[in-house]
């Protein structure tokens, strides 16, 4: 653990406490800058009288290890990589992802193919990773809002959404409908999803955002789909 004389040699220098999977997201000492939650899902930081805001992180591999394993085939799913990613932002976590170069520094096909994946999804919702603060979850599921930086708008976090399409070929049918989520006091004025700029329906009362979520279109699937809702001025 870095000591506070190390610090103040070197203020600008940031001091993450790398706690290994024994002290997941403990803090320590007063020069911790930011926390570590090694293989795990990160949590919500109680930073009651903190005298800084101490940052945490979500450090997971992309198949068992860290480094290169040649006789490593258990690799994440795209599917993996975009939850953990989003569960991060829930909590307001950075996810830090590790991969495996070969000796020569070569990064294997699949791992790429895997990072390309992700990068389709950051393509289309890669505004509402980046722009947000934590906000609420959903009463009752995984789905969750994040608000903008700016205050003008909100970012909803859609999980498990059906297909749209006949069911005799459709794959996931699942049924979609209303999801509420509790603590939203700002008024809303609309909402569309992000790939498609499709205007969703929603109700709203006291400390409470109902929006009726539609399923995918046939041909698509984003593991966690997100709408973007207008704050009202």
């Amino acid at each position: 653990m870095p000591s506070t004389a190390g610090n103040k040699r070197q203020p600008e220098a940031i001091i993450i406490s790398d706690t290994g999977l024994s002290a997941r997201g403990k803090v320590g000492g007063e020069e911790i800058d930011a926390v570590t939650f090694e293989n795990s899902q990160a949590e919500p930081m109680n930073r009651e009288g903190m005298t800084k805001y101490v940052s945490a992180e979500m450090c997971h591999t992309i198949n068992d290890h860290w480094g290169y394993g040649s006789g490593d085939v258990n690799y994440k799913s795209p599917r993996e990589l975009i939850e953990s990613l989003c569960n991060c932002r829930k909590v307001g976590a950075n996810y830090l992802l590790n991969i495996g170069p070969e000796g020569q520094g070569k990064v294997n096909s699949y791992q790429k193919e895997l990072l390309k994946m992700v990068g389709r999804w950051m393509d289309v919702f890669g505004e509402a990773v980046y722009d947000d603060r934590p906000y609420c979850t959903q009463k009752d599921g995984k789905s969750f809002v994040l608000k903008s930086v700016d205050g003008k708008h909100l970012y909803i976090f859609a999980y498990d959404l059906g297909t749209a399409g006949d069911e005799n070929v459709i794959v996931d049918g699942k049924p979609v409908g209303n999801y509420a989520f509790e603590g939203v006091a700002d008024k809303i004025s609309s909402i569309a999803w992000m790939d498609n700029g499709e205007q969703l329906s929603f109700t709203q009362g006291k400390d409470m955002l109902g929006v009726n979520m539609t399923k995918y279109p046939y041909g698509t699937s984003y593991v966690v789909r997100v709408a973007k809702a207008e704050i009202a001025e």
